[in-house]
């Protein structure tokens, strides 16, 4: 392993996303003639990365609660994976 897990956490996974975001944040200043920092880059991509977390936990819970309405108590493969 290169990137070892901490508390749990896979954080080959955060890091990649990370690097991810900072290509992104790169490209789209770049191509619109901005300058740019690592730093800055840094931390407009922890907020990318955090905002991409919370709106995938928010429509985690919004299936969750939908699915405890359609099928209450019931076992379905889409309440194990969305669980």
């Amino acid at each position: 392993r290169v990137i070892p897990s901490l508390f749990g956490l896979d954080m080959s996974s955060l890091v990649l996303a990370i690097l991810v975001q900072m290509v992104i944040f790169a490209v789209v200043l770049t191509l619109s003639y901005m300058s740019f920092n690592i730093l800055g880059l840094l931390a407009w991509a922890l907020i990318g990365v955090f905002t991409l977390f919370l709106k995938v936990f928010f429509f985690a819970i919004i299936i969750s609660v939908i699915l405890s309405w359609v099928a209450p108590g019931g076992a379905s493969p889409a309440a194990e994976l969305v669980n």
